[in-house]
């Protein structure tokens, strides 16, 4: 698949559309693109795009060597030396999920890199229950490479009053992850 002009001639998927470059030599893409999710996933090579962001960001790959971040998307490394809020991009990554799902508004993604993310306690809504993570926005928490290498443990101290569950959603989606050790 190509998207270009003049027309390459054969191929499945090619357009011919002006891909909407930012500029002459930065070949990422702006808002409105025809490039944009309309790559094939079975072509997307690696898990990242040239930024070091999720190769597919929302369902289908774009066209072209980066993938385009839509305003509002969350990130989350555990080994970031330099989280800060709103956590928009993996420079300034938030280091545990929580914090980027409190950023995080109704429609938007938290993109998670590896990592067992053991810390943090947060109660359920109208409830005494500590849980790693609480998603009650509809917000879409995927992990990046997927469940062998993105974590989520709990606490099982044996009662529920020391314990720590995974996950609590009364919204949202959860996509990619190992939750273990939860209670």
């Amino acid at each position: 698949q190509s998207c270009t002009t003049p027309d390459p001639g054969s191929g499945v998927g090619n357009i011919t559309n002006d891909p909407l470059f930012v500029a002459t030599n930065d070949f990422h893409l702006q808002a409105g693109s025809p490039c944009i999710d309309t790559g094939d996933n079975a072509y997307a090579p690696g898990a990242t795009d040239l930024d070091g962001k999720p190769r597919i960001a929302y369902g289908t790959v774009d066209m072209g060597a980066y993938e385009t971040v839509k305003p509002g998307d969350r990130y989350v490394d555990l080994f970031n030396a330099t989280p800060v809020y709103p956590y928009d991009s993996w420079t300034n990554a938030a280091t545990n999920i929580q914090d980027a799902v409190d950023a995080a508004l109704d429609g938007e993604f938290v993109f998670v890199s590896n990592g067992v993310y053991s810390t943090g306690t947060r109660t359920t809504p109208g409830g005494v229950t500590s849980n790693r993570v609480v998603i009650t926005k509809d917000i879409t928490v995927q992990s990046v490479n997927g469940p062998a290498v993105t974590i989520i443990m709990g606490a099982n101290n044996g009662d529920s009053l020391d314990s720590i569950r995974c996950v609590f959603m009364s919204a949202g989606l959860l996509s990619g992850f190992t939750l273990t050790n939860g209670h």
